[in-house]
Formats: structure tokens, C-alpha cells, sequence
């Protein structure tokens, strides 16, 4: 009894899968006569399309969304897991496909070239080959401000003459006044991108390491400097243009236009100041120039100071370990990922404005501005540490008087 049940059951699960089996066969074929009518249509394309093809004998077939393409085949063993993801067609015996929706294998290996990146400015994606080619041709519709609070105009109440509304507070880019869901207000000619993303970025090739001095200064003094650099974009990601190093007491001390390693796409000048005459005339000196320069009077010990700091020792590709940064130092009150931009910080402890030439900012401005916010806030703490004493010695003469008496 028990035999004759499993030979039914296994007649009946027989056929089950047999007519699975024929299930998926019309509807391949079906498939295979829709592509194959379908093939001078204009609805047939490489963005949304069904494709069909003989591949070992077996059918299969593609759908394409978006330019990425998932696909489903019979498997000639476990029917359990019958989904496969395509990134282009290898085993396909004719190369030839109708409007090029099948992609050979040089085609595949183009596509594992290409990468995506997000833009900096706009938030879109775009495409960029092993080469630095751009493989996405688009504008860059961004706003070139930040989202802010302001003070909204105050309304006039209705049926009260002379009396308006309570005050309110708005958020708008600083760029245009346009509402943050608004469309951009500025035009690039294509996306950039900073060159770097998050976790593990390439590798540290091209940058160098500040050395330890062999001899100790007479008068024990390794130099305080501030550090600003500007930058542009090219299809690597940013890439410095210009370096400009200021002393403790203000002055001066080295300031030089680089010339970028790769193409530039955008100047940058809004913030940069910098322009296309600028490096093509006064630019003569290439990145590993412009660390030897550093390296003669910067070592180990050297407190370097400044407002983002690693993005300038990045730019410049140094690795250093004493450093101050002043949007540390001052922190946002909503804390990090959150910066208090250079120019809020001077407008309120220094009680002055900068980067207010419409022409971008300058990098000499800048590095002493950072100078000039970490001796305020050295004087400011100091004088703090120092009557904290004097009072806590005062309090100990007094009860030191009122002992002996």
C-alpha cells in the first residue's frame, strides 16, 4: 500500500513538473516570435525591451530597465534558484542583435570600465571611464549656495489696519533666495566630484610624509603656519591650484599656482578666485615642486593650522600629524557632521568681514584669517586660565589670613 502510494506520488509530481516545463516553453517561444517581430520596431530598444536568444541549446531570455538588464534562465540542474543577473551577454553564439541591445564581450568589459560618481554640486549620478572620460554628457543644473535661515517678511493681519503677523523664519539657498525644493539657479558645463568616497579610497601613491628634523632649533621653536589651499575640479576629482603658507605673525611665507595633473572641467573660480589665464600664465609649478618647497621648511613638528584642514593636506597629498583646525576648535552647535563655515567664525570673534570680493576667495585672506581666530582663542583661554588663578590664590591667601589670626 505504502509503495503504491509513493509510485502515485511521484506520477503526480511527474507531471506537475512537466507541465511547469511546457509553461515556460510557450512563454519563451512566445517571447522569441514577439523579439523577433519586434526587431525593426521602434519600440524595441536598448532602455526597455525584451530580448531572446539560443544559448547552449537552451532559451533565454533578458529584460532590459534602464540600461541594466536582468535575466531568467533554465537551469539544467536545481530549479530552486532561477534568477540571474546579466551585465552583458558572453555566451551569445551570434554577435549580431537588433539595435545592439545584446552586448558582446569587449562591450562588457567597456561597461566594467565605467564607474558612478555623485556629483558635489547637484546630487545626480553620472558615469566616468578607468580613463577619466566622461561617458555621461550632461549639464549640471545646481544651486552654488547653501540652504539658510532668514527672517521672512512679516504679513499684514487681515481686517487690523497697521498691525502685521509675528515673525517668521524661512529656509532658502543663500545663492538665489529659491526655496530648497527649487531647481538650480547655476550651470556647469558637466557633474563633478571631489575624488574620493566613502571607505576605503585609492591609494596613498604621490603623497609624502613630513620628516623629523635632525637638529633641534636654537631656540626651540619648529614654526606655526596656516595653511589654505584652493582647488578645482578635473575628472579625477579636485586638485589643487594654488597654496598659500602664512606665519604666526601674519606675514607671508609662500604662495604659488600649481599646475593640475589632469584636464580641468570646472575652475571653480565663485570660490577659487582662480581663472584659465591665471594658471596658463603664472603657473609653473607641478604638485611634487610645490612639496619639495614645503618640505624645506616643514617637518614633523611643525604646527600647521587651518579651517578643513584635511582637505588641503589631501589636495596637497601630505601626510602630518601636528595640526590645528579651527572648525574643531569652534565647533556647530548641532555637532559633527555640522561646520561653522570660516567666514561666520571671523564675522563673530574677530568682528570683521572677508570673502566678500565677488571675483572667490583668497587663499592669503583665508590662512590668516585661521592665524588670527587661533590667537584669539589662545589670549582668550589664557586670560580665562589666568584670573581663574589669581582668584583661587586670593581665596588661599584669605584662608590662610584667617588661620594665622
Amino acid at each position: 500500500m505504502e509503495n503504491c502510494q509513493q509510485e502515485s506520488h511521484a506520477i503526480t509530481t511527474t507531471r506537475k513538473t512537466s507541465n511547469i516545463m511546457e509553461n515556460e516553453h510557450r512563454l519563451l517561444e512566445k517571447a522569441v516570435s514577439e523579439t523577433e517581430g519586434n526587431q525593426n520596431s521602434d519600440t524595441f530598444s536598448a532602455n526597455r525591451g525584451v530580448a531572446a536568444f539560443p544559448c547552449d541549446k537552451k532559451l533565454s531570455y533578458e529584460r532590459y530597465e534602464g540600461g541594466r538588464c536582468e535575466g531568467t534562465r533554465r537551469p539544467s540542474g536545481d530549479r530552486s534558484d532561477r534568477s540571474v543577473k546579466f551585465q552583458g551577454v558572453t555566451e551569445v553564439e551570434d554577435s549580431k542583435s537588433p539595435n545592439g541591445t545584446l552586448k558582446s564581450e569587449g562591450e562588457d568589459q567597456q561597461l566594467s570600465d565605467i564607474s558612478e560618481k555623485k556629483c558635489v554640486r547637484c546630487g545626480r549620478g553620472f558615469c566616468l571611464t578607468m580613463e577619466g572620460k566622461y561617458a555621461t554628457q550632461e549639464k549640471c543644473i545646481h544651486h552654488w549656495g547653501k540652504i539658510e535661515n532668514a527672517v521672512a517678511p512679516q504679513l499684514p493681519q487681515p481686517h487690523k489696519v497697521g498691525v502685521v503677523g509675528p515673525v517668521r523664519t524661512i529656509r532658502r539657498y543663500s545663492c538665489c533666495g529659491g526655496k530648497p525644493n527649487s531647481g538650480g539657479c547655476s550651470v556647469g558645463q558637466l557633474h563633478v566630484w571631489n575624488g574620493f568616497g566613502p571607505g576605503v579610497n585609492d591609494s596613498l601613491d604621490g603623497y609624502v610624509q613630513t620628516r623629523v628634523r635632525k637638529t633641534f632649533p636654537p631656540d626651540g621653536n619648529f614654526g606655526i603656519y596656516a595653511v589654505d589651499c584652493e582647488m578645482c575640479y578635473t575628472a579625477h576629482g579636485t586638485e589643487i591650484i594654488r597654496v598659500t603658507v602664512v606665519a604666526s605673525d601674519g606675514h607671508l611665507v609662500y604662495d604659488r599656482l600649481v599646475k593640475p595633473e589632469s584636464d580641468v572641467i570646472d575652475y571653480n573660480t565663485r570660490f577659487s578666485g582662480i581663472t584659465a589665464h591665471d594658471l596658463n600664465e603664472n603657473a609653473t609649478k607641478s604638485l611634487r615642486d610645490v612639496q619639495n618647497d614645503l618640505m624645506g621648511f616643514i617637518n614633523a613638528d611643525t604646527i600647521l593650522v587651518g579651517h578643513g584642514l584635511e582637505n588641503d593636506l589631501r589636495a596637497l597629498r601630505i601626510i602630518h600629524g601636528r595640526v590645528v583646525d579651527t572648525s574643531v576648535i569652534f565647533p556647530h552647535s548641532n555637532g559633527l557632521p555640522y561646520r561653522r563655515s570660516l567666514k561666520t567664525l571671523v564675522s563673530e570673534f574677530l568682528q570683521r568681514d572677508i570673502q566678500q570680493d565677488s571675483s572667490g576667495h583668497c587663499s592669503f585672506e583665508d590662512a590668516r584669517a585661521c592665524m588670527e581666530l587661533m590667537l584669539w582663542r589662545i589670549r582668550t583661554d589664557f586670560n580665562c586660565i589666568f584670573q581663574s588663578g589669581v582668584q583661587n590664590f586670593l581665596q588661599l591667601q584669605n584662608k590662610f589670613a584667617c588661620i594665622c589670626f
